[in-house]
């Protein structure tokens, strides 16, 4: 699918101080593209910026994962065997964090009011 490309272009002008707080709004999102940002406040009206821990653990394991497998297959391609211990080892290591990865984002920690805690 070819991405749609934007043709039209709109300009307006802002003061110095409203200027200065779309830098301010912009940066606190971690946004550096101005278009991007204007379109998204202009057709949604608000910017919801996910701070999400557990997928970022997720990609961590999923990196480990990674090299794990790259690992054993380079073991394996340098030998010109494979070790059939060390092979079950990684295996369950590979289905443990497959299991971590399913449990954080299939099943996130409850949420605790303030008031609980």
């Amino acid at each position: 699918m070819e991405k749609e490309k934007r043709l039209i272009k709109h300009t307006f002008k802002t003061t110095e101080a409203e200027a200065e707080t779309i830098r301010r709004k912009m940066k606190s999102l971690g946004i550096r593209n101005e278009s991007a940002y204007m379109r998204a406040m202009a057709l949604n009206g608000y910017i919801l910026k996910l701070d999400l821990p557990q997928i970022r653990e997720m990609l961590r394991l999923l990196r480990n994962m990674t090299n794990n497998l790259n690992q054993i297959s380079v073991k394996a391609h340098v030998l010109n065997v494979m070790d059939a211990q060390r092979y079950d080892l990684e295996v369950r290591k590979l289905e443990n964090a497959i299991r971590k990865i399913t449990e954080a984002v299939i099943l996130p920690a409850p949420f605790e009011s303030p008031a609980e805690v």
